[in-house]
Formats: structure tokens, sequence, C-alpha cells
């Protein structure tokens, strides 16, 4: 099948355009171990966070390549965010920016949202307005979370269904749930499953003693 070959070539050509070449070369959002739970499962805490964001109830894919459009110059003055660090200059003030990992999606009551953090000495008010109407900049703040980390493939929504599995550890840890879950993602597709990080968070507090 030569078509769809050439469509699925096509199709890695793109994502190879678009992600880094591997999540050690990019940036984490920075956090806190307050707690590791298993060998798996920690708690962490996190500071507040501008982000850009966009509704994905019409698709994870459609969503990535909306916020991809954002840092590739879908933003006024047209300035370029590589997610690939440091790579993209703006063109007004000659400045570097990067992008970090990972790209986060989360349920809300109206489907999923998908964001992407922005560098940690950039706020919601200082980063470029999007020019589409379907991406916004956003301030997640400050939250302590249980993370549970695993291998292999997965997308976003694969993610979110090993959140009753953390809900489980959780169990008697002296952590109670306190939100819904969210899935984070590190690496580009063609990273081998065993070496691929992926995450389900949950925000958490301290249980209630007695």
């Amino acid at each position: 099948m030569p078509g769809m070959k050439r469509l699925l070539a096509s199709a890695f050509a793109l994502l190879a355009s678009v992600l880094p070449s591997g999540a050690e070369e990019t940036p984490t959002v920075p956090y806190e171990v307050v707690e590791t739970i298993s060998e798996d499962v920690e708690v962490r805490r996190y500071e507040a966070r501008a982000v850009v964001e966009t509704d994905a109830s019409d698709g994870t894919s459609a969503a990535f390549r909306r916020l991809f459009a954002y840092i590739d110059g879908g933003n006024e003055g047209g300035r370029s965010i590589s997610m690939t660090a440091p790579v993209g200059t703006g063109p007004e003030e000659g400045e570097t920016i990067e992008m970090t990992a990972p790209v986060e999606t989360a349920e809300t009551g109206d489907g999923l949202v998908m964001r992407f953090f922005l560098p940690e000495d950039m706020t919601a008010e200082s980063a470029p307005e999007p020019t589409d109407p379907a991406v916004r900049l956003a301030t997640v703040p400050g939250r302590t979370e249980a993370a549970l980390t695993f291998s292999g493939w997965t997308g976003a929504e694969g993610a979110l269904e090993r959140a009753s599995d953390l809900r489980q550890t959780l169990e008697g840890s002296g952590w109670t749930p306190a939100g819904e879950p969210r899935a984070y993602l590190y690496d580009p597709p063609w990273t081998l499953p065993w070496n691929r990080r992926n995450e389900v968070v949950i925000p958490v507090e301290r249980a209630a003693e007695g």
C-alpha cells in the first residue's frame, strides 16, 4: 500500500518537525517531591505557572496543532517559541523562549483541555497574545499533586484511564484526592516504549486525622 506508506512517512516527518528529539533536551516544569509513596507514585508540589491552552473537544491532535501554531508564531508579534529548547527567537525583542515539558491534558465539565507550559520567567500577562480565538493564556495555580509514572505507548486518554490505579495507591497513604485527574506526556512518538515517560496526576490534600 504505497499510498498509506507515504501518508505515514509524511505524518512522522511532521511530528519530527514539531516535537523535541528527546525529553532530556526540553526543560521540564520544576517541582518539589513532598513524599514518595511507592516505586512509581510520589506527591509533588508545583508552583503557579503560565500556560497556553485550548479545548480539546474536537480531539487531542487538533488541540495540539492549535497550540503548536501559537508557539510557531501564531501570536501577536509573530514570536517563535520552540518546543526544543532553546532555539526560538522573538523577532521583535530578540528574545530566546523555551518551551517546557510535559504537555498536559485534563478533563473538564465540557470535555478535555490541553495545555503547553510556558517558560518559568513568563507570565500570562507578558506572553504574546494568541491570534487564534480558540487558544488562550492562563495561569495554573500552585498545587500539590500525586503522580503515577509509567512507560509504554499511550495517549492522553489512555493515561487518564490509569487514574483508578493512582487512587487505589493513595488509599491509606495519608493523602486524599482533591480534584480531577490530568495526563502528563513528555515524549515524541518515536521514543521507544520502555523509555517513554507518561504520568497521570491528581490534586491531593492531607487526609483528616481521626
